[in-house]
């Protein structure tokens, strides 16, 4: 239901299904550590980060900033360039200062520069030239780690033996079905555009929360944070399932729920006693 949608995290009347969690945490908990993707996860994770980035994040971003140069300076198109120089701005901020390799491509005084006050052709260019070497730099990564998992799987069938087992293995538990949910294959849109934030729709099992500080995120969320810290879903999630069932324990225990039901009754006889002895007194 689009009235209840939260981006970049399961809505609240999801949260409080204990059915949620527990649905959650086997699916992340099947994917990741089963005896096939436990040796693949992490390369299967860096490459659809850069697949991401390079196949739809830089694109985006450079149809955005093409259209901030076709329209800047015009009165009808104001409202609309501003909002796309603040979501490039935040993007490129969000997107490239966490990552020390990244940054070094972009320097900060031009990422400052995108408002509207300031903003030219000159710098649209500048940011399309940036914005070149930053898709460069997602190629080579992505390459670099086809060709680690390639060397990976070629050692794993390096002789007849290794070969039977490695087929064995993948026979037995690498789950097609399994991957189309987690990675969220039935989405077409692959980003989209919400409350200004360009937000990936593929593959959450292989995203790490945008939130900080909380367990809540984006349903199949590979890790979650806690206190500052990132841990696995599946125990993030077991302790949630029994918080809840303790939480239940001690609500039976004390009869909150029928406490619950039954005070609006009191509530309302205490009322109807109040109001004869106030029509008395008048």
């Amino acid at each position: 239901n689009p009235t209840i949608i939260v981006h970049n995290s399961v809505p609240m009347i999801g949260e409080v299904m204990v059915t949620r969690w527990a649905y959650e945490a086997m699916v992340v908990n099947q994917f990741k550590t089963n005896n096939y993707e436990k040796h693949f996860y992490k390369y299967d994770k860096e490459k659809s980060i850069a697949d991401f980035k390079k196949n739809y994040w830089i694109p985006r971003l450079k149809s955005k900033v093409d259209d901030c140069v076709k329209n800047i300076g015009s009165p009808d198109h104001e409202e609309q360039v501003r909002n796309d120089l603040l979501l490039i701005h935040n993007e490129l901020r969000l997107g490239v200062f966490p990552f020390k390799e990244i940054s070094d491509i972009f320097p900060v005084t031009l990422i400052d520069s995108i408002h509207y006050e300031s903003f030219n052709a000159k710098i649209g260019k500048r940011i399309k030239i940036y914005l070149d070497s930053l898709l460069h730099y997602y190629i080579q990564r992505r390459n670099n780690i086809a060709r680690s998992k390639d060397k990976l799987v070629a050692k794993m069938n390096s002789d007849e033996t290794k070969r039977t087992k490695f087929i064995r293995i993948k026979n037995m538990y690498d789950n097609e079905s399994l991957r189309d949910l987690a990675v969220n294959k039935n989405e077409i849109n692959r980003i989209k555009e919400i409350d200004g934030e360009l937000v990936q729709q593929a593959d959450p099992i292989y995203m790490n929360p945008v939130s900080q500080g909380n367990i809540r995120t984006h349903f199949f969320a590979p890790k979650k944070t806690l206190f500052g810290k990132l841990y696995d879903t599946f125990w993030i999630n077991i302790l949630v399932i029994w918080l809840m069932s303790l939480f239940l324990m001690i609500s039976l225990y004390l009869n909150l729920f029928r406490k619950i039901l039954e005070y609006p009754g009191i509530l309302i006889d205490k009322l109807q006693k109040l109001l004869p002895k106030k029509e008395a007194e008048a």
